[in-house]
């Protein structure tokens, strides 16, 4: 994750991931500036809050919020038996938060 200013200077970098295979595939930014990110990974991952796991060691969506200067907020993940995956996310003017992706069998939130 980069962040720049309008004029394209860095501001600030982070790298996310694991040993396994991981993807970021949506960004939005809220009215504040905050940062939420999804996507997948594999087994585990940390965004900075401690590891996400995956409870069948599958591949499991995640959900992570970082503040304007790039501060681990919170981050959750979301998964069952197989493969769930985030493939995109949206913030309104309210700060609520809308998330796409593909689960199969069911999916607790």
């Amino acid at each position: 994750m980069v962040k720049l200013a309008p004029d394209g200077t860095y501001v600030w970098a982070h790298q996310f991931g694991a040993e396994n295979k991981d993807k970021a595939s949506g960004v939005g930014v809220d009215k504040f500036g905050n940062v939420v990110m999804t996507g997948w990974f594999w087994s585990s991952v940390d965004f900075g809050g401690g590891a996400l796991k995956s409870p069948n060691r599958n591949m499991d969506m995640f959900l992570v919020k970082l503040s304007p200067e790039g501060k681990h907020l919170w981050s959750r993940n979301y998964g069952d038996k197989d493969h769930d995956k985030g493939y995109a996310v949206a913030v309104n003017a309210d700060g609520k938060i809308a998330l796409a992706g593909m689960f199969r069998f069911k999916l607790d939130l």
